[in-house]
């Protein structure tokens, strides 16, 4: 139960980062589809890529730090990233579609002209 609770902890931790960077960092998030998906691609190499960096991380540091380094240093940035990557493209693909209303523009309901009238 540790370990799934562990795993758990890092997902949620990531994805509180992400969010975090996604609206601190608005300004900086890639403009375009394919800069998102080229992200999201990277994005994958390095989550396969931390699995033997912990692996010799484990195995290659002293045991009391071993496990600290492998999940603050490889593990939670490999996830944030991952999840940030995954809100960059939904926010392009938000952008494509004409925002938050779905893409359909808004009717605004014609108002009868007002009479002016001059105070007197």
């Amino acid at each position: 139960m540790a370990r799934d609770l562990l795993i758990g902890l890092i997902v949620v931790a990531g994805a509180a980062l992400a969010l975090w960077s996604f609206s601190y960092f608005a300004s900086r998030r890639p403009r375009g589809f394919r800069r998102a998906a080229a992200h999201v691609i990277a994005a994958y190499f390095v989550i396969h890529a931390a699995k033997p960096a912990v692996k010799f991380t484990v195995g290659h540091v002293p045991h009391p730090y071993a496990m600290i380094i492998a999940l603050a240093l490889i593990t939670l940035p490999a996830m944030t990233y991952l999840l940030l990557t995954w809100l960059w493209l939904l926010a392009c693909v938000q952008d494509a579609m004409g925002g938050p209303s779905g893409g359909h523009p808004k009717r605004v309901p014609e108002r009868e002209p007002e009479l002016l009238t001059s105070p007197s």
